[in-house]
């Protein structure tokens, strides 16, 4: 995997997200979602280099006052699958470059039924 550092990504992520693919098997599909669908919000290395296309369908809805993702990039199958118990304790028993990425990828895409979850 290729790797960023950057406070501006809170730390370290993964700028080639292909490899994540079998890192958590939980979250292959958001991977798969993210790479098809893009992200609700743009996700960019360190120096502001686009990782991934924002939603190109505009399908997601966002609560500008909360800054929540209502409708997002993620399937219903991605989010069922990221909301179990086993998933969480998966991801965040990954790497930080593993979980950081993973973790924004949820804030970026999914609707805030999930990314609570992960992201306090």
């Amino acid at each position: 995997c290729e790797i960023d550092t950057s406070a501006v990504t809170s730390g370290q992520i993964v700028t080639n997200l292909e490899c994540l693919a079998d890192c958590v098997e939980c979250a292959s599909s958001l991977i798969s979602d993210v790479l098809t669908g893009g992200t609700c919000r743009r996700f960019t290395d360190g120096s502001g280099n686009l990782i991934v296309e924002t939603d190109p369908n505009s399908i997601c809805d966002i609560d500008t006052t909360l800054f929540t993702i209502n409708t997002g990039t993620c399937s219903a199958a991605t989010e069922a699958s990221l909301v179990t118990d086993a998933c969480r304790n998966a991801v965040f028993e990954q790497p930080g470059f593993v979980r950081n990425t993973i973790t924004q990828l949820i804030q970026f895409s999914c609707t805030s039924t999930v990314s609570t979850i992960y992201v306090a």
